[in-house]
């Protein structure tokens, strides 16, 4: 839209919208005991459980169903 057209649409009452409109900032968690999370990760498994959860998750069947790791 060129700039006259730009002025006359905001004089003429229309809004515009900004980038920023619906912006949330970032929100950090509360902080927690490092001991007891690394707690609960070795309760649930370790890295291992994350990883197999990972490829579960990107791993689907192919279009033909076969899993990709069965080569």
């Amino acid at each position: 839209m060129p700039a006259a057209e730009a002025a006359d649409a905001v004089a003429s009452g229309q809004a515009i919208s900004t980038p920023f409109e619906h912006y949330r900032g970032w929100r950090g968690e509360s902080l927690q005991d490092w001991r007891k999370a690394n707690d609960r990760v070795g309760e649930i498994g370790g890295w291992r459980t994350y990883l197999r959860e990972s490829r579960q998750a990107a791993d689907g069947p192919d279009q033909n169903g076969s899993d990709h790791h069965a080569h």
